[in-house]
C-alpha cells in the first residue's frame, strides 16, 4: 500500500510541474493572506490551500512537494517572473497618492486612462435591479473595477466595490494603486496581479 504522505508529496510535485509549464506558477500556503500577496523568497504570487482538519497531514505533505518543486524551478531559471521589484512601502504609496493621482472612479467618472497609453481603468456599475415579486427591493449588485490595455475591451477585474475609489500610479506607472475605505490595493499594471494590501490607517 502506498504511503499517504509520499503520495501527497508526489502529487504536489506533479501539480507544480503542470503549473510551471502553463506560465506563472504560484507558491501555496495554508494560512490566510492578510497584507502580503507575493512570496518573499521567490517573488511569485501566493495561493491559499484549505482543507478539513482530517486532511491536515495530507495537505502539509502536498504543499511541501508543491513548493519544493516551485523553488527548484526558480533556482534552475525555469521561472523568470519576480514581482518583488514592484513592491512598494506604505510611505511610497502615500507619496504616489500625493504626487501621481490618476483620478477617482465613480458613477460620474467611470473611465480613467493612463497618460502613457498603457491601460484604461473602467468602473462597471450594474443597472438597478427590479423589485422582487413581493415588492421588496433587491440588494444592489457591487461595482467592478476593470483594467484593460488601451483600446481593448475591459478584460481583467481588479476588485468589486460599493463606493467611489481613488486611483494613483506607482513605480513609474507600472503599479496601479487603488484606495478603498479600508485598504490601499497595489496591482501590477501588466498582469493585473495583486501585489499587496495596505490597511488604511
Amino acid at each position: 500500500m502506498d504511503n499517504p504522505s509520499d503520495k501527497a508529496y508526489s502529487e504536489g510535485k506533479r501539480t507544480a510541474r503542470k503549473a510551471i509549464s502553463r506560465g506563472v506558477p504560484r507558491v501555496v500556503v495554508t494560512h490566510g493572506l492578510d497584507e502580503e500577496m507575493i512570496d518573499s523568497r521567490t517573488g511569485l504570487p501566493m495561493d491559499v490551500l484549505s482543507a478539513p482538519p482530517e486532511l491536515a497531514a495530507w495537505q502539509a505533505d502536498y504543499v511541501r512537494g508543491f513548493n519544493e518543486e516551485i523553488h527548484r524551478a526558480v533556482g534552475a531559471g525555469q521561472v523568470k517572473t519576480d514581482f518583488r521589484p514592484r513592491l512598494m512601502t506604505r510611505e511610497q504609496v502615500h507619496e504616489a497618492f500625493r504626487d501621481h493621482t490618476l483620478g477617482t472612479l465613480s458613477p460620474e467618472c467611470t473611465r480613467l486612462e493612463d497618460a502613457g497609453g498603457r491601460f484604461v481603468l473602467t468602473l462597471d456599475v450594474p443597472k438597478p435591479r427590479k423589485a422582487s415579486k413581493t415588492g421588496l427591493p433587491r440588494p444592489a449588485r457591487p461595482w467592478s473595477v476593470l483594467i484593460s490595455p488601451q483600446g481593448a475591451e475591459p478584460d481583467k477585474r481588479l476588485l468589486c466595490c460599493e463606493e467611489p475609489v481613488e486611483v494613483a500610479l506607482g513605480q513609474d506607472g507600472r503599479v496601479v494603486l487603488i484606495k478603498t475605505r479600508s485598504h490601499y490595493l497595489a496591482y501590477d499594471e501588466e498582469t493585473a496581479q495583486i501585489l499587496r494590501r495596505y490597511p488604511v490607517r
